[in-house]
């Protein structure tokens, strides 16, 4: 991952790790459904006007890792993010807890959905988390 574990830039590390180890691979035990693999800019026409984006980032050169809690804590940009209290896959507290790392992160939390907000009401959850963001 970039930044982390000696690794400068991320290149694909989903896509790296799917090759190495079978229980990744499409008839494997681990599920990959929140991963992104190059392949599929190719193939999901909605994702190719993004492809040379998606490429320059899985190339970017990280002086440190992305997801350091301290550099999070001093970031001066202003975020949100959907919190589900039943989330079927991340604990309502392990949530939090993230969130507490952003300087300035305004948690939208609902028990509407369960992990899977963007794809039941994608317009209506944006519109939430754009409207948090905004809001000072």
């Amino acid at each position: 991952y970039g930044g982390v574990g000696g690794q400068a830039v991320t290149g694909w590390a989903a896509h790296r790790v799917r090759e190495e180890f079978p229980e990744f691979a499409e008839d494997g035990t681990y599920l990959t459904g929140e991963h992104i693999f190059p392949w599929q800019f190719d193939e999901d026409p909605a994702l190719r006007p993004f492809k040379q984006a998606a490429e320059e980032l899985a190339a970017h050169e990280w002086a440190s890792s992305p997801y350091d809690a301290a550099a999070l804590a001093d970031a001066p940009v202003t975020a949100s993010a959907a919190i589900y209290l039943d989330d079927i896959f991340v604990p309502f507290e392990d949530s939090l807890a993230t969130g507490e790392t952003y300087r300035d992160l305004r948690p939208v939390v609902t028990n509407r959905f369960q992990h899977n907000g963007i794809s039941e009401d994608g317009a209506g959850i944006l519109g939430e988390l754009f409207r948090a963001a905004d809001e000072h």
